[in-house]
């Protein structure tokens, strides 16, 4: 697998992105139309995105890191094959090298159907596992979905006994 970060998705990359969104994420989310998802991308603002390609050039994964409401925020999913194998935390790592905080929604419970009909299973251990922290004073509630916020803070940096940088 390899990670490319690409500023602007071509069509093909949309539409490939569509069909995994739709797999991966619950069906309140699903984007029916390659131009409903054209539309959720075109307003994000200062977007980056990175790509997960395997040996075939299919995406199995995809992030983007994105300016909102004073913030830095982060979308991020996987192909279910490469779930639980560390390519999310590699993806994850790519977000995060040049940032200092990010935001993001996660759905933080089991109630969600995926299109196939399988159970949505939350990424939201995930997320804590990798130094994300809940922000228990804001929730999403809406029709389409219901999530907790999360942040993600840059580590300072540890200074020795002698409070020089090691």
């Amino acid at each position: 697998m390899t990670i490319k970060a690409v500023s602007r998705l071509t069509e093909d990359q949309i539409e490939c992105l569509r069909e995994l969104w739709n797999a991966e994420y619950p069906t309140s989310l699903v984007h029916e139309h390659r131009a409903g998802l054209t539309a959720y991308l075109a307003g994000l603002s200062n977007v980056e995105h990175w790509l997960m390609i395997d040996a075939t050039e299919a995406i199995q994964g995809w992030a983007c890191s994105f300016d909102r409401d004073g913030g830095r925020w982060f979308a991020m999913l996987l192909h279910r094959a490469v779930q639980g194998k560390g390519y999310g935390r590699k993806l994850l790592d790519q977000v995060r090298h040049n940032e200092i905080r990010l935001e993001g929604w996660v759905i933080d419970h089991p109630k969600e159907l995926k299109q196939n009909g399988e159970p949505y299973a939350s990424p939201l251990k995930f997320y804590l596992k990798c130094g994300f922290e809940v922000d228990g004073s804001t929730r999403l509630e809406q029709e389409q979905i219901s999530a907790v916020r999360i942040f993600w803070n840059r580590p300072a940096r540890q200074t020795s006994h002698t409070g020089q940088h090691p």
